[in-house]
């Protein structure tokens, strides 16, 4: 009977930690994070993806009891898909709605847009959907890609092809790669350099 008063004395203090945790977390103002979302036009269906991303992500994390004590906020506009529109939103977003933090529309032209707004007030953003180099090639200070652009992409799975072919080479005791040669272009792609690879990697 002790034993088991013990395990509840333990339960009951969880819950109330728990519960002092939340209403901590409530009573700090929550992060705000600003983006804007296709809802229309031709982005539509990749941004949806994205934006149901970023749902989830904020419903974990404020399951979690937020970040740093504080809940999160995500404020979305809907962009239509219109690089013209995209630069009033994000303005929008930071002086009226004066987000944390901002993430990029879905798409090269609409984050070029988006970033040219927030590199003027400073204000960081996390691009997902800027796939082209030209975001990149600007020497922006407070824009930041969560992955690698399209060039290189590739570049991680062409040095695992190449791995392969080596060690299928030696496990058939002749010289790997003889039959073509390869050229490693500067943007990490592949060219073969004679018919027999024209249908390879390029």
């Amino acid at each position: 009977m002790a034993k088991k008063a013990g395990y509840f004395s333990a339960f009951v203090l969880a819950v109330i930690f728990l519960f002092e945790s939340i209403l901590a977390a409530e009573a700090k103002p929550p992060i705000l994070i600003g983006g804007t979302v296709s809802m229309t036009g031709r982005f539509v269906e990749p941004s949806a993806m994205g934006h149901k991303g970023f749902q989830l992500w904020v419903r974990d994390i404020n399951q979690q009891g937020g970040i740093l004590g504080r809940r999160v906020k995500l404020i979305i506009h809907d962009d239509k898909s219109d690089p013209g529109l995209v630069g009033k939103l994000y303005k929008k977003l930071i002086t009226d709605n004066k987000v944390d933090l901002l993430i990029s529309p879905y798409s090269t032209p609409l984050t070029l847009a988006a970033s040219e707004v927030s590199e003027k007030y400073k204000k960081v953003m996390l691009a997902y959907g800027a796939a082209a180099e030209k975001p990149w090639q600007r020497g922006f200070r407070y824009l930041f890609q969560i992955y690698a652009p399209a060039n290189r992409q590739f570049i991680g799975l062409l040095d695992c092809t190449l791995e392969l072919f080596l060690i299928h080479g030696r496990a058939n005791g002749g010289q790997p790669l003889s039959f073509f040669s390869l050229t490693f272009l500067h943007k990490g792609m592949v060219r073969c350099q004679d018919e027999s690879c024209a249908v390879g990697v390029v």
